[in-house]
């Protein structure tokens, strides 16, 4: 029995993977990350250059999410990766998250992940590229 449930994680985990690859291929270039801010916020331009996103398995039950851009608002990855899992759990569309990028209200994105294994890896400055990003986009 728990080889069966070790293929099923695994399979899962795959399948996953492949949805939230596919979400994170859509972030490279520059789009309006209203949806993925607070909506009480001091920021008054949402437009964000993203360089670089995706997801890699770095061990059979874990995957992790990587992404480079030109600045950040707050909880900004959070909302995104909360949105990215509810595509991924089949309870959105890939297009609703593509229509999203488009500056869409905040109320229409998906909800806000914990902020537990959110770590920052560095900053680059003068075009210095920080993210090796394994299974990511790049632009």
């Amino acid at each position: 029995m728990r080889r069966l449930i070790r293929i099923a994680l695994a399979a899962a985990m795959a399948a996953l993977g492949c949805t939230l690859g596919a979400s994170a291929a859509l972030l490279p270039g520059v789009h309006d990350f209203t949806a993925f801010t607070p909506t009480d916020t001091d920021h008054v331009h949402f437009r964000r250059r993203v360089m670089a996103a995706g997801w890699d398995q770095v061990s059979p039950d874990l995957l992790e999410f990587r992404i480079e851009a030109d600045a950040f608002m707050r909880n900004m990855i959070r909302v995104l990766v909360g949105t990215m899992l509810e595509v991924a759990g089949g309870r959105r569309t890939l297009l609703w998250f593509r229509d999203l990028l488009e500056g869409r209200p905040r109320a229409q994105a998906g909800q806000t992940a914990p902020s537990h294994g959110l770590h920052f890896l560095g900053a680059g400055y003068e075009g210095r590229r920080i993210l090796p990003i394994p299974g990511g986009v790049h632009t």
